[in-house]
């Protein structure tokens, strides 16, 4: 195994253990409160540091501020759709379920008719009477 495999199994060993320890749920809340600042203050700079374009102070805090619920919006928006997700998910597998147990619950009333009609054939024929032959 060459070096650069080695080190994608490993990379990829590291990422599957993360994911199991933080789903990306957990990551996206988690970074989120340091993500608002700091795309506050990139925007901020560049509109104060835009050569040619005088801004005033309250047109770079404003781009701060659309910049930071642009982070926070995005950060909703992907736990709102992860856990849509997770809801979805459970629904398929209670819909699988309740669709297995209705499958069981035919086979047994299929059984049960089978064995009722087995019975009352049984009751109707003639019963079987010796012929005194051996």
């Amino acid at each position: 195994m060459s070096l650069k495999q080695r080190a994608r199994e490993l990379l990829n060993r590291g990422i599957d253990y993360m994911q199991g320890k933080f789903p990306p749920n957990r990551v996206v809340l988690l970074l989120t409160p340091l993500a608002v600042p700091l795309a506050a203050a990139a925007s901020a700079w560049l509109a104060a540091n835009v050569p040619g374009v005088p801004l005033s102070e309250g047109t770079i805090i404003g781009f701060a501020a659309a910049a930071g619920l642009t982070v926070i919006r995005n950060a909703y928006k992907w736990v709102d759709r992860w856990q849509e997700e997770e809801r979805t998910n459970d629904r398929s597998f209670e819909l699988g379920r309740e669709a297995e147990l209705e499958q069981a619950r035919r086979a047994r009333a299929e059984a049960q008719a089978g064995l009722e009609n087995a019975k009352a054939r049984a009751r109707s024929s003639t019963p079987l009477r010796p012929t005194g032959e051996v």
